[in-house]
C-alpha cells in the first residue's frame, strides 16, 4: 500500500478522491458521446468537466501538506 503513503492517504480519503474523479471522467465522456451523436447538446460539457478535472488534479499535486504523524494510512 505505498500508494496510499506516497499520496499522502487514508484508504477512504483515496477512495472518495478516486471515485469522484471516476464519476467525472464518465460524466466528460458520456458527454461527448451525446454530443457526437447530437451535436447540438451538450456542447461545452465534456470541455468544462475536463477543466474540472484537471484543476483537481493540479490542486492535489501542488504542495504537499505535511504529513500529520497521527494519521493513520492503513486500515
Amino acid at each position: 500500500m505505498s500508494h496510499l503513503t506516497d499520496v499522502r492517504e487514508t484508504y477512504w480519503e483515496h477512495m472518495k478522491f478516486a471515485s469522484k474523479l471516476s464519476f467525472l471522467l464518465l460524466k466528460a465522456g458520456f458527454a461527448a458521446l451525446i454530443h457526437a451523436v447530437v451535436p447540438s447538446a451538450l456542447v461545452n460539457t465534456a470541455s468544462e468537466t475536463i477543466k474540472e478535472i484537471n484543476t483537481i488534479l493540479a490542486e492535489r499535486n501542488a504542495e504537499p501538506e505535511p504529513l500529520d504523524e497521527d494519521k493513520e494510512l492503513f486500515i
